[in-house]
């Protein structure tokens, strides 16, 4: 599900070469914001496990931490 859309956004950045650039770190941007978003969500108010057997550290605050924060930062 992920391949088609990732597929069709390296397509438009290649076609755009002066804004490629930019995405990319727009990309990289909205990563490292979720990720540091579900790390300090999931610590402070993380209590319902995600998926214990597969990664014990995941909760499902810390997913919608990584929503929240990552929705702010890409409608800013």
């Amino acid at each position: 599900l992920a391949l088609v859309p990732a597929w069709a956004a390296l397509v438009e950045i290649h076609e755009h070469p002066q804004l490629g650039p930019l995405w990319t770190l727009f990309a990289l941007l909205l990563v490292w914001v979720a990720d540091s978003f579900a790390y300090f969500a999931g610590s402070r108010f993380g209590r319902n496990k995600l998926a214990p057997r597969i990664s014990p550290g995941k909760t499902l605050e810390g997913v919608w931490g990584a929503l929240a924060g990552s929705g702010l930062v890409a409608a800013i």
